[in-house]
């Protein structure tokens, strides 16, 4: 009986052995499924892909750099320069968490070409990125070049129409009147830019203001065209009467006749009249037209209209003094319209 006992127990005994150690093996490999299942599910970061790279149409001094990748989140950013090899760079503003990506690039310098690269990040790890191009030859853009040295084709002609010259500069247009006198004219009326507005979408102005050209007057000494030339010959007339008639004599003692007394009396006569004619109607003929005429479109001080820009081929300024009306029109390739000024744009 004591035998059979410890039989039994020693067969217990090896069942539970192999039951603990069947459990452990169980729990172990149980273990290992999930740690196995745990290894499966973690992701990996990737770089993104970058596609449609492209840039919009160059403005003077900015442009917007267009790209999209395949991953919602990304991080992006544009690498540019001036140099073809990248060399002396700059990096854009940042666009974060996006596919579709639109960077723009301002304070660009106008006329010239520049190179760009762009860049997307992975959201997660920045150490996976993608560049496009990756290598030289990168991609390239031209910004548009400001036109300068615009010249208007001097315009005062029968009907006193203004003269005008432009200049260019910083996306501004000036439009000047002519210096409203030159030596040697008689006299000058007075000039004004009356009307002046441009037919254009991208230049502007806005407000009005009034104002005249201050009258020029003419004291110059040149003969038959100013008012000291017309006093001269009014001098040189009485002057010579005077020879004749032998008011003034040069010691030949002839003793003038009654004909030389009346030529004398007459050329004197003529004389004064044409100095009293030149003194008071002369000097008067620049005030006549002496009035306010309003102005159009921005700003205008200093007998001077500044309009905003750029100017582009086609465009056209139009001005009128309120007799005559003349249209500028700004061209590059030798083609304006019919009856109009062409402004050559440099």
């Amino acid at each position: 009986m004591s035998k059979i006992k410890t039989t039994l127990v020693l067969a217990l005994f090896a069942i539970a052995c192999m039951f603990f150690s069947f459990s452990a093996v169980m729990a172990a490999e149980s273990q290992d499924s999930l740690n196995a299942q745990f290894t499966l599910e973690q992701q990996q970061p990737s770089a993104p892909s970058i596609s449609g790279l492209t840039n919009s149409t160059p403005d003077y001094d900015s442009v917007t750099i267009t790209w999209t990748t395949n991953q919602s989140n990304s991080n992006n950013r544009v690498k540019y320069s001036k140099n073809s090899d990248l060399s002396g760079a700059v990096w854009s503003s940042w666009a974060n968490g996006t596919s579709n990506v639109a960077i723009e690039l301002t304070a660009l310098e106008q006329g010239t070409t520049y190179y760009y690269q762009a860049w997307s990040y992975n959201a997660l790890d920045s150490s996976y990125n993608t560049s496009e191009p990756s290598s030289a030859p990168y991609r390239s853009f031209t910004t548009q070049s400001i036109p300068h040295g615009l010249a208007l084709a001097n315009a005062i002609n029968a009907n006193d129409t203004v003269g005008v010259h432009a200049s260019y500069s910083n996306d501004v247009v000036t439009i000047t009147a002519d210096s409203p006198g030159e030596d040697g004219n008689n006299i000058t009326t007075s000039e004004t830019i009356a009307n002046a507005s441009f037919a254009s979408s991208s230049l502007t102005g806005g407000g009005t203001a009034t104002s005249v050209w201050a009258q020029y007057q003419d004291y110059g000494l040149d003969l038959w065209s100013s008012i000291g030339g017309l006093i001269l010959l009014v001098a040189i007339v009485i002057v010579l009467g005077l020879v004749l008639t032998g008011v003034i004599s040069f010691g030949t003692g002839n003793v003038e006749s009654p004909v030389s007394n009346t030529f004398m009396l007459v050329s004197v006569t003529v004389a004064i009249a044409a100095l009293i004619i030149i003194a008071a109607v002369v000097p008067r003929m620049g005030y006549l037209v002496q009035e306010s005429v309003p102005m159009t479109k921005d700003t205008y001080a200093s007998n001077t209209l500044t309009f905003t820009g750029p100017a582009a081929d086609g465009e056209t300024v139009t001005i009128s003094n309120g007799v005559r009306t003349d249209v500028y029109e700004f061209d590059t390739d030798n083609s304006i319209t019919s009856g109009h000024i062409r402004v050559a744009i440099s």
